[in-house]
């Protein structure tokens, strides 16, 4: 349905006056309300007459259902009857039976068809009267001769043609016994439903004017007589689905309801089974016929609703004519004294009702109206002077159809936020002269050209009548003007937003802190476990170097390469430890120390590694201050920071300056690294005059795995690791970039005010022994490694590459072994679960730990477990030797 269509039709409505309208409604309210209880009435009534009918309707087909019933049984006992007296002759000739038949001329009355009667196989062989010519015919193809000849039941048949009348029949037939009650034949009666018979009562009645009486027979689905003979004998019944009463009646339902026929005419009808045969008696009748004095009577009370709605019309259209009139004279002077010009006046009040009232009530309207005229004046005034007092400002601009801005009113603090009066900004039309160039789009898009009925919340940039920028936060509103539709109109305000947008950006600042730290901590991670690996790589390196050496003649050249080697394995193995420091598995040893030497070492070595196109100038301070840090990291920030100043001078050559010197820095030094604690700080600045670093990736340079160089010169982790340590020291490092000149990188290290000088420790020859030991690392080179190492020292040594292995071997021989040396990390036990349960079998016995991760477990760990002696990856001998020689000395002190 289309509301639209709806709602133009009743716009009439409101064309016609008020009390056309009123007295509309209120008959309408009439009309609904008579109408429908009339239709309730009537209804009712149908339901009640209905009823009625349909009682008289069942009690009458009940008494014709039970005649009919009642004929059907004495037929079926005078045929029991005769058929009990024939058995005898069955046996003899069948001319004495046939002579037999035709004495009972009784018979002819009951049954107009005549009687017959079959042998066993179903063929005639008697019958009375002879014309029907039935003798010799076989009736066994008749539905009711096998329930007759096979199952001995006296049976009524389905209305069927006669083989011989050719003529509607209904036939009865009872069983033949012989003297033994065995069936040896049937009698068999028939009516003939198209002569007088006993069912006339049903053909000859009718029920009122039009209606009659039907006998069906559900079970064969046939009509088997009726009022109209000619309609119904032997007709079909509809199919099943098309009368749902019909369907009923098939299912065994007594009783009455409305159906309707196969002429489309709907009746009342009623039905009563005949249980002898199965069949069904119906009465009906239309129920145009049925309803008749309930449809008159519903005319009648239409004629009496529209009368009785037409008087109702006209005394409304009265009443409501002399109810209103004072409301209309009301309207008639308001509408005067507008047209006047003149202020409305209190209306006069002719009567105390309810009339009366309204206009009593508009005149308190009119006086509050005017009260409220007045206080709008007032409250103006009050706005005037109270935002004069803000910190914000606020305005009103208006747009037209061309685009065009003009500015309303502005109020506010205009003079502090922007530098300029409320005069000035409101000559120039619009305040868009404020916006920075780089915001205007903005503006345009979210005020100038901002849509009727929308409202918007932006930050812009406005330039100060100085010249310095200020941040304002924007709320704009866009509205319809009521007086002229054509033209937009604009309200905001908006606020300086200055410092919030500074502390923003220092936020984001730390956020970005934040986030390389992060970052690095995940380098860091990846880091640990390649370090580890390398870690045992070391480790053998380191072993089988220093058994080498041992086995070649001090002073030779072999002896010297070994050197060499065994020397840049240490410094490998510092590396090491600073990659496992830098993923959280290795703790570094920091310890004071004066950087001056270690500066002055890496520059010698950085001359023989860079060409000699670039020119290295140290400036480095003999007597700065001591700091806490690890010889090798102070020695790979040097060399990370020289290699990528080398790399920035590659082809052009140039200058490296090397500074060390001491500084002091101040809070206000160091508002970008709050972190970090003012004091005291030795400097190291690498200064280079290569092609310096590009703007644009600046920001990313401490990123790890960041590069910008080709393939083979740099992973990228340099900076990042020099990050990363002088990070770790509470210190941080800055740079300053000028691609003309160069880059510069300026490192701070806090200082410490105590002069600690570690002592050098003297070197000792490795000690030996003879003592049986078991060796075990799941490191099969290792394994070897540390045999070769302790039998070299004079030890008998046994290798396990399994714990388990090792634990079954102790277990074999537990007297057999003087110590163990383990590795902590493997597979199945640890060295800590191996070395408790041999420490149960042999308390006392020396056992050293040896482990890559200091994390997982330490010296102290290990002792609480009663382990003698602890050492970290790579193992050197000297070290192994002296832990072992030292656990094997205390065992054998007396506890």
């Amino acid at each position: 349905m289309d509301l639209r269509r709806i709602s133009y039709n009743f716009k009439f409505l409101a064309k016609l006056s008020l009390k056309t309208r009123m007295t509309l409604f209120m008959l309408a309210i009439f009309l609904i309300s008579i109408w429908s209880l009339a239709f309730y009435a009537s209804k009712i009534l149908r339901q009640d007459v209905q009823h009625l009918v349909s009682s008289q309707q069942f009690s009458t087909v009940s008494l014709v259902a039970q005649g009919i019933n009642e004929e059907l049984e004495s037929r079926m006992k005078a045929l029991e009857d005769l058929a009990s007296s024939i058995g005898p002759l069955m046996s003899g000739n069948t001319t004495i039976l046939q002579t037999f038949l035709e004495q009972r001329t009784v018979f002819q009355s009951l049954f107009n068809a005549g009687t017959f009667v079959t042998r066993i196989n179903g063929i005639a062989i008697a019958d009375f009267p002879i014309t029907s010519e039935r003798i010799g015919i076989n009736y066994m193809d008749r539905d009711f001769m096998p329930a007759v000849l096979e199952e001995g039941k006296s049976t009524i048949s389905s209305p069927v043609m006669g083989k011989k009348l050719e003529a509607p029949l209904v036939a009865m037939a009872v069983p033949i016994r012989d003297a033994q009650g065995k069936v040896i034949g049937s009698l068999v009666g028939g009516t003939d439903l198209s002569k007088p018979n006993f069912l006339d009562k049903i053909e000859q009645n009718t029920y009122g004017k039009t209606g009659g009486y039907i006998l069906i027979a559900p079970q064969h689905g046939l009509f088997v007589t009726g009022t109209d003979k000619k309609r119904y004998t032997l007709q079909p019944l509809p199919a099943a689905g098309r009368n749902l009463l019909l369907d009923r009646y098939r299912q065994g339902f007594e009783g009455s309801g409305i159906i309707t026929d196969a002429h489309g005419v709907e009746v009342l009808s009623a039905a009563k089974q005949i249980p002898i045969a199965g069949w069904f008696v119906v009465v009906r009748v239309p129920t145009i016929e049925a309803f008749a004095p309930i449809d008159d009577l519903q005319r009648k009370m239409l004629l009496v609703t529209i009368f009785t709605t037409l008087l109702a019309g006209g005394l409304t259209w009265l009443m409501l004519h002399r109810q209103l009139a004072p409301i209309f004279e009301a309207i008639t002077a308001l509408v005067g004294m507008t047209k006047s010009g003149q202020r409305p006046q209190v209306l006069p009040v002719a009567r105390q009702d309810e009339i009366g009232q309204l206009i009593s009530s508009f005149n308190d309207l009119l006086i509050t109206s005017a009260q409220r005229e007045e206080a709008q004046i007032e409250s103006e005034d009050r706005f005037r002077r109270v935002s004069s007092l803000i910190s914000d400002v606020a305005y009103s601009c208006s747009r037209n159809t061309e685009g065009c801005c003009s500015i309303n009113w502005m109020t506010g603090a205009t003079e502090k936020i922007c530098g300029y009066s409320v005069e000035e900004i409101t000559a120039k039309k619009c305040w868009r002269f404020l916006v920075v160039e780089e915001d205007l789009p903005q503006f345009d898009q979210n005020i100038i050209n901002l849509a009727p009925g929308s409202h918007r919340l932006i930050d812009l940039r406005i330039r100060h009548k100085k010249g310095n920028m200020v941040w304002i936060s924007v709320a704009t509103e866009c509205v319809i003007a009521l007086e002229t539709p054509n033209r937009s109109l604009f309200y905001g305000c908006f606020v300086d937003i200055t410092e919030r947008k500074r502390g923003e950006e220092e936020k984001k600042l730390l956020q970005e802190k934040l986030l390389q730290a992060q970052k690095m901590e995940a380098i860091g991670t990846l880091a640990g476990g390649i370090a580890h690996d390398f870690n045992n790589i070391l480790g053998a390196i380191i072993g089988y170097a220093e058994i080498a050496r041992d086995d070649t003649p001090p002073g030779s050249v072999v002896t010297n390469s070994l050197d060499k080697v065994l020397e840049a394995s240490q410094r490998a193995v510092g590396l090491v430890k600073q990659i496992l420091a830098f993923s959280r598995q290795e703790k570094i040893e920091h310890i004071p120390l004066q950087l001056t030497s270690i500066i002055k070492e890496a520059t010698k070595l950085l001359h023989s590694s860079i060409p000699s196109t670039i020119e290295i100038r140290p400036q480095i301070d003999v007597a700065t201050r001591l700091v806490l840090a690890d010889p090798t990291q102070v020695h790979q920030i040097l060399m990370n920071l020289c290699t990528n100043a080398y790399h920035a001078m590659e082809h052009s050559g140039g200058i490296i300056q090397i500074t060390l010197k001491d500084c002091e820095l101040t809070q206000a030094d160091l508002h970008q690294h709050p972190e970090v604690k003012p004091g005291n700080f030795v400097e190291l600045s690498v200064s280079d005059t290569g092609y310096g670093i590009a703007s644009d990736i600046w920001g990313r340079i401490f990123d790890p795995y960041f590069t910008t160089k080709g393939v083979g010169k740099g992973t990228g982790m340099g900076l990042s690791i020099v990050h990363g340590i002088i990070t770790s020291y509470g210190g941080f490092i800055t740079s300053k970039n000028n691609q003309e000149s160069g880059t510069i990188f300026q490192v701070y290290f806090p200082a410490v005010d105590k002069e600690m000088v570690p002592e050098a420790k003297s070197v000792k020859a490795a000690p030996q022994g003879c003592e049986h030991i078991l060796f075990v690392d799941d490191e099969t080179m290792l394994a070897n490694l540390g045999k070769a190492m302790l039998e070299q020292l004079g030890y008998s040594v046994t290798v396990c590459t399994n714990s388990q292995d090792a634990w079954n071997t102790f277990m074999n021989h537990p007297d057999r072994f003087d110590a163990v040396v383990t590795d902590q990390t493997m597979p199945g036990l640890t060295g800590i679960d191996l070395a408790k349960q041999i420490l149960q079998i042999r308390p006392g016995l020396p056992v050293i730990l040896c482990t890559g991760y200091s994390t997982l477990v330490d010296e102290e760990q290990a002792k609480s477990k009663g382990i003698n002696g602890f050492a970290m990856k790579p193992l050197s001998k000297g070290v192994i030797a002296t832990l072992l020689r030292e656990a094997l000395d205390k065992s054998r002190l007396p506890s």
